[in-house]
C-alpha cells in the first residue's frame, strides 16, 4: 500500500512538472525567466522541471501567477485537488517534524559540548593552581 502511494505521488508530481514545462514553452518563457521569477538560477529550475527536485507549493503558486495560468492548467483538469493538497500538506508536516527533531538533537549536542568545554576549562584552571 505504501509503495503504491509513493508511486501515485511521484506520478502526480511528474504530471505537474510536465504541465508546467508544456505551459512555459507554449507561452515562450525561457527556463531562465521562470527561474528568476522563483528566485532560482536556471540550473536549479531545470532540476525541478525535470522532476529531480520537487517544486514546493509556494513555487507552484508563483509559477501559476507568473505564467498567468489557471489552477487546472497547473494541477490538472478534474483531479481531486483537495486530496493532493492534503497529501502535500502531510508530506511537508512530516518534513518539518523531522527537521524539528534534528534541530533539537543539534541543540542537545551544543549544550553537551559547552558543558564539556566548561569542565575542561575548570581542569586547566585547577592544574594551573596546583603547579
Amino acid at each position: 500500500m505504501r509503495a503504491q502511494h509513493k508511486t501515485n505521488t511521484t506520478e502526480n508530481a511528474q504530471d505537474v512538472t510536465s504541465r508546467i514545462r508544456s505551459l512555459r514553452k507554449s507561452k515562450g518563457v525561457s527556463q531562465g525567466k521562470a527561474a528568476a521569477a522563483l528566485g532560482l538560477n536556471q540550473s536549479q529550475y531545470s532540476r525541478r522541471e525535470l522532476g529531480h527536485i520537487p517544486f514546493t507549493m509556494n513555487e507552484l503558486l508563483v509559477l501559476k501567477a507568473f505564467l498567468n495560468a489557471t489552477h487546472s492548467e497547473i494541477f490538472g483538469e478534474g483531479e481531486d485537488q483537495n486530496s493532493k493538497y492534503k497529501e502535500m500538506s502531510t508530506k511537508y508536516a512530516q518534513a518539518v517534524s523531522q527537521y524539528e527533531i534534528r534541530l533539537k538533537e543539534k541543540n542537545d549536542i551544543i549544550v553537551s559540548l559547552k558543558e564539556q568545554i566548561r569542565l575542561l576549562e575548570r581542569i586547566v584552571y585547577l592544574n594551573k593552581q596546583s603547579v
